[in-house]
């Protein structure tokens, strides 16, 4: 009984963390518009897409057994169109016989999705784990507006330069990652690139420090706010907007052995 309290007191938690995330987003200074805008508008509005990345500015996971040498770009001015009215492009139900789709919006700097990685992280990795879901991360970089050092575009790109390099360690780096950003703020790139090296991510130091994947984060983060993306944590699960809040687990595709 006391764990099913703890569990529903943690639910209306991040429901109520989830809506105040789109007040605060929605609160910020001129200033605060006017820095970020400028510091954003220095990095290029098209560029490459990390290995076990996709068009929409998303990651996937599980990464696929081979390195895809795809050869793949996002340009600013080529956003897909929305694959219907409240369902960004590239979210859709699996087709039958595959593992259901999840498709996670987070912010580097959001509290909130920490929380929701402290809550959940495990729980979506297991069920990746069981070939029951395919994840896909699509990190943005709304609270630049309230970061001096454009903190969530820096960290997206980390993210982006693990998945890259070392798929295998996407999920634990991003974890560790949310981890030290709660306990010491936000992450100077020395420590992003000292935190890729536990995991022994080749070429950390130049793509975090040279910002390979900035435009890729840029994209990513208009194409969520072009597709109606107003808050993170947002989640969809096969293809639907999960209401944060709700039984993740049971909204999920459970092992047999739960069932």
């Amino acid at each position: 009984m006391v764990n099913s309290q703890a569990r529903s007191r943690r639910r209306k938690s991040l429901a109520i963390k989830g809506a105040v995330v789109a007040v605060v987003i929605a609160a910020l200074t001129v200033t605060g518009f006017i820095i970020a805008g400028s510091a954003q508008d220095e990095i290029a509005s098209s560029g490459p897409v990390p290995d076990n990345g996709n068009i929409y500015g998303g990651i996937k996971v599980p990464a696929p057994e081979k390195r895809d040498e795809t050869d793949l770009h996002v340009d600013l001015a080529s956003i897909p169109p929305a694959a219907a009215e409240g369902i960004p492009a590239g979210v859709a139900p699996a087709k039958e016989g595959e593992p259901v789709k999840v498709v996670l919006y987070l912010d580097p700097n959001c509290t909130h999705c920490a929380d929701f990685e402290e809550a959940y992280g495990p729980l979506l990795e297991a069920r990746v784990q069981d070939g029951l879901i395919d994840l896909e991360t699509r990190s943005v970089a709304f609270l630049d507006r309230a970061s001096p050092t454009n903190y969530s575009s820096r960290a997206s790109n980390a993210m982006a330069c693990v998945a890259d390099w070392t798929p295998e360690h996407y999920l634990e780096f991003t974890r560790s990652m949310f981890r030290a950003s709660q306990e010491g703020g936000e992450l100077a790139n020395k420590d992003l690139i000292e935190l890729a090296g536990r995991f022994d991510v080749p070429n950390a130091e130049e793509c975090i420090t040279e910002g390979t994947f900035r435009p890729y984060v840029k994209f990513g983060t208009a194409a969520a706010e072009a597709h109606g993306i107003t808050s993170t944590p947002s989640v969809f699960i096969d293809g639907k907007a999960w209401t944060l809040g709700d039984d993740l687990a049971a909204a999920l595709p459970a092992p047999e052995a739960d069932q």
